[in-house]
C-alpha cells in the first residue's frame, strides 16, 4: 500500500483542500507528515486543531481577511501504532470544519 507523504506534495504551507482532494480516494493508505527534513513517527496523534480567522490593514490601508488552520501533532513512538489513515484525518478535519464554523469552499468533503 502507497503512502501518503506530504513532503511528497509540498515542502511549505499547503491548504487544507489540498491536502483533502490529495487524500480522497486513499481512505486506507497511511498518512505520513514531515517535519524539520524527517518523518513523523508512526504513532503520532493530531492533538489540536486550531482555527484562527484574521482581519488586517496592509500597509497602503487595504484591509484583507484569511483563516488559516493549525494541525499540532504529537511526535511520539507508541507500541506497535501505524500512521493514521487518511480517511481518519479526513473525518476529523470535517468535523472540525463544522465544529469551528468554516466557510465551506468547493472541493471540501461536507460529510
Amino acid at each position: 500500500m502507497n503512502a501518503i507523504d506530504n513532503n511528497k506534495i509540498q515542502t511549505e504551507e499547503i491548504s487544507l483542500g489540498l491536502l483533502l482532494d490529495a487524500l480522497s480516494g486513499s481512505k486506507d493508505a497511511p498518512l505520513v507528515f514531515h517535519y524539520d527534513g524527517r518523518p513523523v513517527r508512526p504513532g503520532y496523534h493530531i492533538t489540536e486543531v486550531k482555527v484562527g480567522q484574521f482581519s488586517a490593514l496592509d500597509c497602503g490601508a487595504n484591509p484583507e481577511a484569511w483563516t488559516e488552520i493549525f494541525i499540532q501533532l504529537w511526535d511520539i513512538e507508541e507500541g506497535g501504532r501505524t500512521h493514521m489513515p487518511a480517511g481518519k484525518f479526513t473525518r476529523s478535519s470535517v468535523r472540525c470544519r463544522s465544529m469551528c464554523s468554516l466557510t465551506v469552499r468547493p472541493g471540501l468533503p461536507s460529510k
